[in-house]
């Protein structure tokens, strides 16, 4: 702490020097430092702030990202990324590297993608979101900005949210497509400074982004099947069977498979008929009626509905086996079982 102000005292000084000039050291002892240093303007006070606040910190220059690299050299493994709008704190920093760290993440960025200090906060208010923190324990957000102006919405005490821009006493924030407005008395706003992503964190997040586009792609609505109260008893108790353990969706994931087969036209037509062929639910097939007995789980009568009223969050699979097994083709896993 005592390292850090003797900086900022000699950063200070350097910045009276430069604008205020020099006097001879006779005139300095016979006024009195006090008498010799002028009063540093506003302007002044908030460049010397700036560069204490960002003489740490550097940001890239780039249209999406930067790699960081385990070692000061463009050969060396790929450890990470910056992508813009991102910050990290300066190690060390070299004549063509410099050795960072932000996030989880440390190691190596070429300088020619690097700016510092000053220029690197001009890189923050042209890349970074402004986010506006509630101060106000609730807050009303209005179409227009004017206290006349019709409430759309409420936003309480800590919640953020993004600014587009600041008009005469209000923030116009992102909401809907036209955006809206709340009082900037009540709310704080700062830049929105990213972090750097490991490669593993990069890679866990792409194949999360994947798995959300197979199942997006596998959602689909087929054409309902005519089904009496019975049968869809009787489909329930299969799916809780199968999967009454598992979340809602691989509940859901069994009953289209059934429903599937119903419609394929290379099973049977009916739902009674698909359940108890021979070979294809034998253990369940003998256990449905001592669940019907017992009654079906409210959550397995609704998938059985639903994949009854066509919905389907596996494409037109008609197979599923427990996860881990090896299967030919497109599948997808949903909670303990794969479907293919």
């Amino acid at each position: 702490m005592k390292g850090k102000q003797i900086t900022g005292l000699l950063v200070l000084t350097f910045i009276w020097l430069t604008t205020c000039g020099f006097v001879s050291w006779g005139e300095a002892a016979n006024a009195g430092i006090a008498d010799v240093v002028e009063p540093m303007t506003s302007e002044q006070f908030e460049n010397y702030e700036v560069l204490e606040e960002w003489r740490n910190l550097c940001m890239p220059n780039v249209k999406e990202y930067v790699t960081i690299r385990s070692e000061a050299s463009a050969e060396s493994e790929a450890v990470g990324r910056l992508y813009k709008g991102g910050a990290a704190e300066v190690l060390e920093q070299g004549d063509e590297w410099t050795k960072v760290v932000s996030g989880d993440c440390e190691g190596y960025i070429s300088n020619e993608y690097l700016e510092f200090g000053a220029d690197a906060k001009e890189i923050a208010e042209r890349d970074c979101s402004y986010v506006a923190t509630i101060t106000a324990d609730t807050l009303k957000i209005r179409a227009e900005a004017s206290e006349d102006s019709k409430t759309r919405d409420l936003i309480g005490l800590g919640e953020k949210v993004n600014v587009l821009d600041e008009e005469d006493g209000w923030l116009k924030i992102e909401y809907g497509e036209e955006g809206a407005y709340i009082k900037a008395e009540y709310a704080t706003v700062e830049f929105e400074v990213g972090e750097a992503q490991t490669m593993e964190q990069i890679k866990a997040a792409e194949e999360a982004a994947e798995a959300a586009r197979k199942k997006a792609e596998l959602k689909k609505n087929y054409e309902a099947v005519k089904a009496s109260g019975n049968e869809v008893q009787l489909l329930g108790a299969l799916i809780q069977i199968e999967s009454g353990n598992q979340p809602y969706e691989g509940q859901l994931a069994v009953g289209a498979v059934v429903m599937n087969r119903v419609r394929s036209g290379r099973y049977p037509n009916t739902i009674a008929d698909v359940i108890y062929a021979a070979g294809q639910f034998p253990y369940a097939s003998t256990k449905v009626h001592e669940v019907m007995a017992r009654g079906v789980k409210a959550s397995c009568l609704q998938a059985a509905q639903e994949a009854i009223n066509g919905v389907s969050n596996i494409g037109s699979f008609t197979h599923f086996k427990s996860a881990g097994s090896s299967v030919n083709g497109a599948s997808i896993v949903i909670g303990g079982h794969v479907f293919y």
